[in-house]
C-alpha cells in the first residue's frame, strides 16, 4: 500500500527538481517512465485496499473518507499522466502548469487520504499513544505532545 505514496512523492520531487536551475534536462526524460508506474501502483493499491476493507473491522466513517480521497488520488494520477502526455506534444508553459496543478492537487488528496489510512490501521491518536525512547531527538519528542 505504500508504493503509490513513494511513486507520487518521487514524481513530486522530480517536478520540484525541474524548477531548479538545470534540473529540467536531467529529470524530464524519466517522467514518461515514472508517471505510468504512479498510475498503475495507485490503481493497484486502490483495488487491493477495497478487497482488504471487505474483511470488515474498520471504522466506517474513516474508511469512507479514506476511500474517497484515495479515489481522488487515483483519478488525479490518471489526469496527471494525461496532462503530461498533452504537455509532451504541445510543450507550452500553460500545459506544464496545468500538469503541475493536477500533480499538487493529487499529492494533497493522497497525503490527506494516507493520514486517514494511518488512522484506520493505527488509531486516531497514534502519535500521542506512542512511547518514544529517551534517545529520541528533541524535534521528534516535541512533535508528540
Amino acid at each position: 500500500m505504500h508504493l503509490p505514496i513513494g511513486t507520487f512523492l518521487l514524481v513530486g520531487a522530480a517536478e520540484l527538481g525541474t524548477l531548479l536551475l538545470g534540473g529540467r534536462e536531467r529529470i524530464e526524460p524519466a517522467l514518461p517512465l515514472v508517471l505510468p508506474l504512479m498510475v498503475l501502483s495507485a490503481l493497484s493499491a486502490f483495488l487491493l485496499g477495497h478487497m482488504l476493507a471487505h474483511g470488515g473491522g474498520y471504522p466506517p466513517q474513516l474508511l469512507l473518507v479514506h476511500r474517497r480521497l484515495a479515489l481522488c488520488a487515483v483519478l488525479g494520477s490518471s489526469l496527471c499522466l494525461g496532462a503530461w502526455t498533452y504537455h509532451a506534444q504541445v510543450d507550452s508553459r500553460a500545459s506544464r502548469w496545468i500538469y503541475r496543478a493536477l500533480l499538487a492537487l493529487s499529492l494533497g488528496a493522497l497525503s490527506v487520504g494516507a493520514h486517514f489510512g494511518g488512522a484506520i490501521t493505527h488509531g486516531k491518536r497514534t502519535c500521542r499513544s506512542t512511547r518514544l525512547p529517551p534517545s529520541s531527538p528533541c524535534w521528534v519528542a516535541r512533535s508528540c505532545p
